[in-house]
């Protein structure tokens, strides 16, 4: 059964807005992954003032975290706690 022009059309124009579609799902899936070195070092801006840390420390601190598996957001005060240091909100 042989489509006509504009059947053939439609069915491109369907398979362009399914491609931009899956490329835009594949860009946003990349802005939402999480980079956990630059996600500590906005952590370790909050909180090296409240312990009273030398921006050296970011580096050795951020090995520690790496080293005992907290380098994930959600683990970064677990490790600074690891590490030695207690941050009382």
């Amino acid at each position: 059964m042989a489509k006509n022009k504009e059947d053939k059309a439609q069915d491109q124009d369907h398979m362009k807005i399914g491609e931009e579609l899956r490329a835009s799902m594949v860009r946003e899936k990349k802005l939402k992954a999480v980079d956990p070195k630059e996600a500590f070092r906005k952590f370790f801006i909050k909180v090296k003032d409240k312990l009273k840390l030398k921006p050296e420390m970011e580096a050795v601190i951020w090995k520690h975290l790496v080293a005992i598996k907290h380098d994930k957001p959600e683990s970064f005060l677990k490790g600074i706690e690891h590490f030695g240091y207690k941050i009382n909100n």
